[in-house]
């Protein structure tokens, strides 16, 4: 059964009316907004169940009712699959070796938590989550999320969000101190990688995601915004941390050994033999800079401008 089949099939068990070809299903449940839907889990997928109740100062009071109640273990709903924020429930249903769990189960796990939501939350109604108007055909979905808001406040919302960008664009960034910031961050990253290496004599690649993460945060707060060209500097400044990181692996290396056979280490004549250590050491170092490239890739997401767009769905 697919997962289009799976949400089709919830959805006609919870109640929910749906169109054909339709991938997101929401409605007002006794008046609560409700909706099933694939969405992304890490590096999977999971079906979503959310319940809206828009009570924020609730949040802390449902959350030990759904752990503690009896129904919901008995169904069992695991906990860590239950969040709890900001007037919202949602439920997460992981896809497993064989697909998804029987719709049966999940919607008679959403159900008990739908019936707790109840007990203890007035339901929000059919109204303007913003301005309490009434003047809204049903609830919509905002950013793929089902919400309740009329169309002066959706376009409000729009406004506000350009203009935001708006003033986002006319930032001014600061280059010199970016790639000061980057540059630093790619010698301590390299001494760290290279540090690592010697002191278990094994290759981490959570070191350059760290490294990358690292990079990536500090560059964009330096410059004053992300960007393509923000991305591109960090991203150059991760890969070169993981290389300085095997080169100062190497040199370590070498001057142990030089030591060891009563040899002073010459820096200027391991520079001019680097490429050849280098090539030496091949395997390493590719494994490396793909680990490298791991985190370089984090650092450009972090270093990227932040999604200032609203997307409206009926």
């Amino acid at each position: 059964m697919s997962a289009l089949q799976v949400l089709q099939e919830m959805a006609t068990k919870a109640g929910i009316p749906y169109d054909t070809g339709q991938q997101s299903f929401y409605a007002l449940k006794e008046d609560y907004p409700v909706q099933f839907f694939e969405g992304p889990d890490g590096n999977g997928t999971a079906i979503w169940g959310l319940i809206r109740y828009d009570d924020a100062n609730k949040d802390r009071l449902l959350k030990e009712a759904i752990h503690q109640d009896k129904s919901v273990s008995l169904s069992k709903l695991k906990k860590k699959a239950v969040n709890i924020a900001d007037g919202i429930v949602s439920l997460k249903w992981a896809k497993g070796l064989f697909g998804y769990p029987k719709p049966d189960v999940m919607v008679n796990q959403f159900s008990g938590v739908f019936n707790i939501v109840k007990s203890m939350s007035a339901a929000p109604g059919l109204k303007c989550r913003e301005c309490g108007s009434k003047e809204l055909n049903g609830p919509v979905l905002i950013n793929g999320i089902v919400d309740r808001m009329c169309p002066k406040c959706i376009e409000d919302l729009k406004k506000n969000l350009n203009e935001f960008k708006a003033a986002y664009e006319a930032l001014p960034v600061n280059y010199p101190l970016a790639l000061a910031a980057a540059i630093g961050l790619a010698i301590v990253g390299a001494l760290l990688w290279g540090g690592v290496i010697i002191a278990t004599n094994k290759i981490y690649w959570v070191i350059a995601l760290a490294v990358g993460l690292a990079i990536g945060w500090v560059t964009t707060k330096a410059a004053g915004k992300g960007g393509l060209p923000i991305q591109i500097i960090v991203f150059s400044a991760t890969i070169l941390s993981v290389f300085l990181g095997m080169v100062f692996f190497a040199g370590y290396a070498i001057s142990e050994e030089a030591a060891k056979a009563g040899y002073a280490f010459d820096v200027m004549e391991f520079l001019r033999q680097l490429p050849a250590i280098l090539t030496y050491m091949k395997g390493d170092l590719a494994f490396s800079l793909v680990g490298g490239g791991i985190g370089a890739f984090y650092a450009a997401v972090k270093a990227d401008k932040p999604d200032l767009s609203v997307k409206i769905g009926t």
